[in-house]
């Protein structure tokens, strides 16, 4: 009987997931009804001629995603996107051109009062204020993450110290960006079972 009780508790959250995932995604879309805002934010994607790979057929045919996760990002979070990053990109470590991740760069400031300000405290601290509200508004396009090419996403944040950029660069399954979202993965787990990579590009571990 419990088995049972507990079988129609995990349908019914799957359900209800399911049909808030479709009203994220076609929030995002409507963002691209005002065709004089598209054009705006047209700056902050991927130019379709650098691509390598075929993300160039994803760029094209979630063009209205993109431009919605750009306006989203902006609009509703307030968050600056660092122009020509929204797009989808493979991992070059790997190597391999079939395993796309839908990615974007975020433009932080450096906080000279955090009580760390080493580059492993100052990444993260960048990525427990951003990786949330970024990754909520990818994850609404769950149509693009249907697609098996699309692997996971992939978030940069980079800020300015003295003159010189750092960057943080974080590359998370799908998987595991669901498993975070219904709360199955802290953010302590989130950080340590993903590849991040630092201003380098080399990969690091950021321990808490």
């Amino acid at each position: 009987m419990l088995i049972k009780k507990t079988s129609i508790i995990l349908f019914l959250i799957i359900i209800s997931s399911c049909s808030s995932a479709d009203n994220r995604e076609e929030k995002i879309i409507k963002y691209t009804e005002d065709k004089n805002k598209s054009v705006l934010y047209e700056a902050y994607l991927v130019n379709p001629d650098n691509y390598t790979t075929t993300g160039a057929e994803y760029h094209r045919k979630y063009y209205p995603y993109l431009i919605g996760i750009a306006r989203a990002v902006t609009e509703e979070k307030q968050i600056v996107i660092a122009e020509k990053s929204i797009g989808f990109y493979y991992d070059k470590r790997e190597d391999k051109k079939n395993k796309l991740y839908l990615g974007i760069d975020i433009i932080a400031q450096f906080d000279s009062a955090l009580p760390n300000t080493t580059y492993q405290g100052v990444a993260l601290t960048q990525l427990k204020k951003y990786l949330d509200d970024v990754l909520y508004i990818m994850q609404s396009c769950k149509s693009i993450f249907l697609e098996k090419d699309i692997v996971g996403s992939v978030i940069g944040i980079r800020w300015k110290r003295e003159k010189a950029t750092e960057i943080v660069t974080i590359w998370i399954s799908k998987n595991d960006i669901i498993r975070y979202e219904i709360k199955e993965l802290t953010f302590d787990e989130i950080i340590h079972r993903n590849f991040i990579t630092n201003t380098e590009g080399k990969i690091i571990r950021l321990l808490r």
